[in-house]
């Protein structure tokens, strides 16, 4: 949990394995704040590991969405045992390479990176946010952060059910081990 402010943190407590991609984006959603109705940024991490399995790494919510908040989502995974990130998937936010780099600094940031069609940012984050505006939409706001949150996760939780190996993982991780054979283990 990310200690201070408004933020909250739900979702993955860690990951099976070290993710070799990381997602990250925020969606706008509507809550109600000390008898106000405001839209409020949550965070969304979504990482692929080097077996090419799918996992929600966090959810955070935050008045809104920035590189310095992001940053200290990306020190909080770290924090929680993610060692090394090959990619980091944006949406070209400024300041986003700058917080990438403090965090993780052998990273490459892209903002729309194809690796054998498996490492499409806008898919992976895209297709994630769907199932989660198709859960929430009904809702004309929630009454606080935490009754976001939760339904929020429960539709990640049903849409990971979905998930599958990323397409094509064992051409894509042959691309990765030549450009960052150092760093990937020879056991995956």
């Amino acid at each position: 949990m990310l200690s201070g402010g408004t933020a909250k943190s739900a979702c993955g407590r860690g990951s099976r394995g070290q993710p070799a991609v990381v997602y990250l984006d925020a969606l706008r959603v509507t809550i109600r704040d000390q008898q106000v109705v405001r839209k409020k940024a949550v965070y969304v991490a979504v990482g692929v590991t080097l077996e090419g399995e799918r996992d929600c790494l966090g959810l955070w919510i935050e008045k809104t969405e920035g590189a310095r908040f992001w940053t200290s989502v990306l020190t909080e995974l770290r924090n929680r045992g993610v060692k090394d990130v090959l990619f980091v998937c944006t949406d070209g936010l400024s300041g986003f390479p700058e917080a990438i780099d403090a965090v993780f600094p052998e990273a490459v940031n892209q903002t729309c990176i194809e690796i054998r069609r498996i490492v499409y940012a806008t898919n992976t984050v895209e297709s994630l946010h769907m199932q989660i505006r198709k859960t929430i939409k009904t809702r004309g706001h929630f009454p606080n952060d935490d009754a976001a949150l939760r339904l929020i996760w429960l539709a990640i939780m049903r849409a990971k059910t979905n998930w599958r190996t990323c397409y094509n993982w064992t051409q894509a991780m042959a691309v990765l081990r030549i450009h960052f054979g150092d760093r990937i283990p020879d056991n995956t």
